[in-house]
């Protein structure tokens, strides 16, 4: 702990090597050094098909400032395709969270154990209500990692199906007004302003932390320089879609992101779900009394997965405003 020698007790490192640590990077030069091992044992013995961690609590005994580094330097290494890494982790600490590509939170009450997914970025709040970790504000809850923040659900669902297919889309954490504040939790860009313009504190503490997008529908476009003027922090930029990101076969009955999918895609659900589209000036329409209706079942379509050609609108924009 005290800048001990810490040598190989299992046989030699890949160089025969040993490693010195102290107590502020241990927890770093251990995962390094396990990283090593675990790369000479692939060299040394081809049946093995994986290597799997366990980490109790790799925060312990870290100051915060420190936490994230250990964190990334974990999830660093188990991406990390010549170890072939899978790690466990126990933690209360929300760093080590949001490095996760999966998330469980255990409780026990009355005598056993409830285990749930944390799929959501709302679901971070069962963890500092139930004690486990501290309250942290939504907008500063990913430092290190940039926020794509939208108006409403359907934008934030379309954007995690797509964001597999953006450069760097898979370090990109989407939130929406919903999962933002549960208070306020319905859409649109004049409760977002409101949002915003209540967190401008959070909104400058993000600075040299990741950037925080703020993306607005095509139809309040016009709104943008207003959104923009809340902060002149470096790391905050709004954008808006503009005529030329949307697909110019649909009209703009279509009022929101769903404007940008495929032509193809809107008239395969149209089709299997006996929506009526017309033409209006060249364009394909909806009628406006069946376009809610339309609008779930769209979305319904594309969370269960869909192909690049059918947003290939959606990822050009987001290659052009978040890239």
């Amino acid at each position: 702990e005290n800048g001990e020698r810490a040598t190989d007790h299992g046989g030699p490192l890949c160089n025969g090597g040993s490693l010195w640590h102290g107590g502020r990077c241990r927890e770093r030069q251990n995962a390094a050094h396990l990283s090593a091992r675990s790369r000479c044992a692939f060299k040394q013995f081809g049946w093995r098909q994986a290597t799997v961690w366990g980490f109790e609590e790799p925060e312990s005994s870290l100051h915060n400032s420190l936490e994230m580094g250990v964190a990334q330097k974990i999830q660093t290494l188990s991406k990390d395709i010549a170890v072939r890494l899978q790690v466990f982790a126990t933690t209360h600490a929300n760093s080590v969270v949001q490095y996760s590509t999966s998330r469980y939170f255990v409780k026990r009450e009355t005598g056993s154990s409830e285990c749930f997914s944390l799929t959501d970025p709302a679901h971070i709040d069962e963890v500092w209500k139930s004690g486990v970790a501290p309250w942290i504000h939504p907008l500063l809850r990913e430092p290190g990692r940039s926020l794509v923040l939208f108006e409403g659900r359907f934008d934030f669902d379309i954007f995690n199906v797509v964001k597999g297919f953006i450069p760097g889309g898979l370090e990109l954490e989407g939130y929406y007004l919903g999962n933002l504040d549960s208070v306020n939790a319905s859409g649109g860009d004049s409760r977002l302003f409101q949002y915003l313009q209540n967190n401008v504190a959070a909104i400058k503490q993000r600075e040299g932390k990741g950037d925080l997008h703020v993306i607005l529908d095509w139809d309040s476009s016009g709104k943008t320089a207003g959104f923009q003027g809340l902060s002149n922090s470096a790391t905050y930029k709004v954008s808006a879609w503009k005529e030329e990101d949307l697909n110019p076969d649909l009209s703009k009955d279509f009022r929101g992101i769903e404007r940008a999918l495929s032509t193809h895609l809107v008239e395969e659900v149209a089709a299997k779900n006996g929506v009526t589209l017309i033409m209006v000036k060249g364009k394909k329409s909806i009628h406006p009394a069946e376009y809610a209706n339309f609008k779930k079942l769209i979305n319904s379509r594309i969370t269960k997965g869909v192909s690049p050609v059918d947003v290939s609108f959606v990822i050009s924009f987001f290659k052009k405003v978040l890239t």
